[in-house]
């Protein structure tokens, strides 16, 4: 859940301490260690004694909540509940004729609107913070699953309103840090606008442009003779995974690419935007083939290595080059093919998992996602390239492992810091909406299930609905600092 804990207490003394802490999972001690992650999920209450009743100022997230009190005196517990706070989503019902498929839609779902508020959240623990990468699969999934455009148009619009002066658009918002303002989030921006221009059928779509133009302006600026992203002043990031994250990343210049190709399309960009990049896109499409195209192992490269390191290669940037239209369209099926197989796959990322300059991977193996993040490009591409059975074989494969989780996780393999419950893997309530024979989606529904826009005022106040749930029995996890009087569940 996403919202304030609620403790009543019949009765408490004065001077007590009674902290709460919050997790998406426990230890194997069967308690939550509010250290786990940098966020230090713990409030502090100094009790005044007597009846009353605590609620956090703040919104969490939680699935458990450890309730530690220190102090003498007896501390009883009338109630407990939880005033959950989200955007008020209302689920599109499909029925894709495969149970396993429709709890998958469900959870997935959930998972999104679990981390909402007035706006999208990548998390409903942690930051809790808008990551505008995160925001091209929670567009989608508003859409497709709930017919809800306006949470699309307030992402859109505030990732435009906190563009930095050189046109990049920041990793998350509003925030002073520009550390963040990594390839993918101003990448994915792009596709984001050509979301709102299909999907929402917006009537200001023009007061963005300008924010269009600068962003595509900066990307030429880093440009190399034949065209390619040569580099980028902060991180790329594109997934948790030890792939190649600075210089000129195949990845980068695929997302670029396939982000010229869809804009291409709507004459609203085409005479508004002016990049020269629109007719060069075959050829920026070739140099990037030529360049990253490794004939002996039929795969393409992550990037070109420093003198004397070996080169990488990923299923990330061999699904980009398939997505994007890089690899030639009758090869990507068999490009797919070959990255699915698991006897090339290396072992899957744990956790947080970035390059490590001192150890990197074999080039022998094919770095794996880390994430379902990355696994919905995978999907996404299978169902483009013409293998509908390979896309639903993957879904089942990657996302059946968190059965026994009421909704889905940052990472493939959870360690440290990673949540349980986390926006950007929510993709399935889109791609199986879009692309699954049974789901009865068309571009007719399409177009009439778009809902008109709310200003931001009407979004504030629909978020504010909450719903509270009571708890059936409370368990105390406790340390007292002394009496042994007991602590008393109600």
């Amino acid at each position: 859940r996403a919202g304030y804990g609620e403790l009543e207490l019949s009765t408490c003394r004065p001077g007590q301490q009674s902290d709460r802490s919050y997790d998406d999972r426990l230890t194997v001690d069967g308690t939550i260690n509010p250290e786990r992650s940098y966020a230090h999920l713990t409030d502090r209450f100094h009790l005044a004694g007597g009846p009353c009743s605590i609620r956090t100022a703040h919104p969490r997230g939680f699935r458990y909540l450890l309730i530690d009190v220190q102090g003498t005196g007896e501390f009883r517990i009338a109630s407990l509940s939880a005033l959950e706070e989200n955007y008020p989503f209302c689920l599109i019902p499909r029925n894709f004729g495969d149970p396993g498929l429709n709890r998958l839609y469900e959870k997935s779902a959930e998972t999104l609107r679990v981390c909402t508020t007035d706006a999208f959240t990548d998390c409903a623990s942690r930051e809790r913070v808008q990551w505008t990468q995160d925001n091209y699969l929670a567009n989608r999934v508003a859409f497709f699953a709930f017919g809800d455009t306006a949470m699309m148009r307030r992402a859109v619009f505030q990732a435009a309103q906190n563009a930095l002066p050189d046109g990049r658009i920041n990793g998350f918002f509003p925030s002073e840090r520009t550390n963040c303002a990594f390839a993918s989030s101003s990448l994915l921006w792009l596709h984001q606008l050509v979301d709102y221009q299909e999907l929402a059928d917006p009537d200001d779509l023009q007061r963005l442009l300008p924010t269009a133009r600068r962003l595509l302006d900066f990307l030429r600026s880093l440009q190399d003779s034949e065209g390619l992203i040569s580099g980028w002043p902060a991180g790329q990031f594109w997934d948790w995974a030890p792939i190649e994250d600075s210089g000129c990343l195949l990845i980068t210049n695929a997302v670029y690419q396939w982000a010229l190709a869809r804009l291409s399309v709507h004459p609203a960009f085409c005479e508004h935007l002016e990049t020269p990049d629109f007719a060069r896109l075959p050829l920026l499409r070739q140099a990037t083939n030529a360049r990253f195209w490794d004939p002996d192992r039929k795969l393409y490269r992550d990037a070109i290595p420093d003198s004397g390191l070996s080169a990488i290669y990923s299923q990330q940037a061999n699904i980009m080059a398939a997505l994007s239209g890089i690899c030639p369209a009758h090869e990507s099926r068999a490009l797919l093919l070959r990255i699915i197989n698991p006897g090339i796959l290396g072992p899957v990322p744990v956790g947080e998992q970035i390059m490590d300059r001192e150890n990197r991977p074999s080039p022998e193996k094919l770095i794996p996602l880390g994430t379902l993040w990355f696994a919905h490009f995978l999907r996404e591409s299978l169902f483009e390239s013409g293998l509908p059975d390979e896309a639903l074989d993957q879904m089942r494969r990657l996302w059946s492992v968190y059965d026994d989780l009421p909704n889905l996780p940052e990472t493939r393999i959870q360690h440290g810091n990673t949540t349980l419950c986390h926006a950007w893997s929510a993709g399935p309530a889109y791609l199986l909406q879009k692309y699954h024979p049974a789901s009865g989606m068309t571009s007719e529904d399409a177009v009439t299930s778009r809902q008109p826009m709310r200003s931001a005022t009407s979004l504030k106040t629909a978020s504010s609905r909450s719903r509270k749930y009571e708890a059936v029995e409370s368990t105390i996890l406790s340390s007292s600092a002394g009496s042994g009087r007991p602590y008393i569940a109600g």
